[in-house]
């Protein structure tokens, strides 16, 4: 992916003037730029749904322990 950089870019001025925590979004990004960078790979796009469901789970288990 040759527009990574700009999209890592984009992502760290959006965290600026949101509310979502940064490890969330450092572990999407990690998700889609390094552990699952095509989806041409047989299953990839099963588990990459799978990683994004548990990362969903898990901040919102975590904002509801911290309200």
């Amino acid at each position: 992916m040759s527009d990574i950089p700009e999209i890592e870019e984009l992502i760290k001025e959006l965290l600026e003037d949101s509310d979502l925590q940064k490890g969330w979004i450092e572990e999407l990004l990690y998700l889609v730029t390094q552990k699952y960078p095509s989806l041409d790979v047989y299953g990839s796009k099963e588990k990459l749904k799978q990683d994004i469901k548990q990362i969903i789970e898990n901040a919102v288990t975590q904002k509801e322990s911290n309200p």
